[in-house]
């Protein structure tokens, strides 16, 4: 097996996505390494790996980070195996790859449905600070 064939999955977990002004920031949290074969990704494969590294509810969501990507706009959910080949096609030859956990529980809900409704509307917030300092 080829090191091309191996992807690097850094982690991020049990920390809070938190903004601050424009900018989306993960804090408190931990991370984890694992190496995993680039035709096993699945959300099964990411959730045994990621077993390796904490216990967790059973209802998370992971979200990955293009290559340069900023977090208040850049990350995209993995929800299904189609949502994970389509990370594998995105990455090309990178071997390394951010995954950042969100736990999901019921009194949490509310709180997750905010902040993903936030990341949403990021993008806008920054065009109009953008603008009012061009004028």
């Amino acid at each position: 097996m080829s090191k091309f064939e191996v992807l690097k999955v850094r982690f991020h977990f049990n920390g809070d996505f938190v903004l601050d002004g424009l900018k989306m920031l993960y804090c408190n949290g931990d991370c984890g390494v694992s190496h995993i074969e680039k035709d096993k990704i699945s959300i099964p494969e990411l959730e045994g790996h990621l077993l390796d590294h904490t216990t967790f509810p059973r209802s998370v969501r992971m979200h990955w980070l293009p290559y340069g990507a900023e977090l208040n706009s850049g990350m995209r959910l993995l929800v299904d195996d189609k949502s994970c080949l389509d990370m594998i096609n995105e990455l090309g030859t990178a071997r390394a790859i951010d995954i950042y956990i969100d736990s999901v529980d019921r009194v949490g809900m509310k709180n997750l449905e905010h902040s993903m409704q936030m990341r949403m509307y990021l993008p806008y917030f920054e065009m109009i600070i953008s603008l009012i300092w061009i004028m």
